[in-house]
């Protein structure tokens, strides 16, 4: 009998919950913005000239989103599955995923382990406000860049990391390999 392999993306893709656990580092993330001028902005600035969100391979990271405007913004995170752990201050057990709606003046949290390395692009679903600013990165920090481990550069180019999840994904991807 044949033995077939799973990815950890297939198996990440099935997994309805994290475990628990708490973060390792949380990241408050205020979405702004207004109709005249047009311009939508996460924490006050504006793609390009944004600071990435600092994460390190193997974190719990959370990151709290207050929408500061009276629209919603559907929020969506690059390489990662997150969970939604709170709705306007209220615990929450949701399902994994990689988009959540903010809703207008409300708050969201989101927590996902850090366990896919990379520069991922993390922004807001309504194009029209990415391209005017509600955009930036989720980015390993320096150390982690100047010199990525045996363990980073391997599962970047290892064939068992590519499953759907990651192929729709891949084009934003920026490979940490040296």
């Amino acid at each position: 009998m044949r033995r077939r392999s799973i990815s950890r993306w297939s198996v990440a893709s099935k997994r309805l919950l994290l475990c628990r656990r708490a973060p390792d580092v949380t990241h408050r993330v205020i979405c702004a913005g207004a109709m005249t001028p047009y311009a939508w902005s996460l924490n006050g600035e504006y793609w390009p000239n944004v600071t990435s969100l600092m994460i390190a391979t193997g974190q719990r990271v959370a990151i709290e989103m207050l929408n500061h405007t009276m629209m919603p913004h559907p929020m969506h995170l690059h390489g990662h599955a997150f969970q939604v752990v709170a709705i306007n201050g209220a615990p929450l057990a949701s399902a994994v995923r990689d988009t959540v709606l903010v809703p207008p003046m409300g708050s969201v949290t989101m927590a996902f382990d850090a366990d896919n390395p990379g520069r991922w692009a993390f922004h807001c679903h309504n194009l029209y406000h990415m391209m005017t600013g509600m955009m930036r990165f989720a980015t390993p920090r320096s150390s982690e860049l100047a010199q990525p481990s045996r363990t980073i550069r391997r599962a970047a180019r290892s064939p068992k990391c590519v499953g759907l999840r990651h192929q729709k994904s891949r084009r934003h991807r920026i490979v940490l390999t040296s």
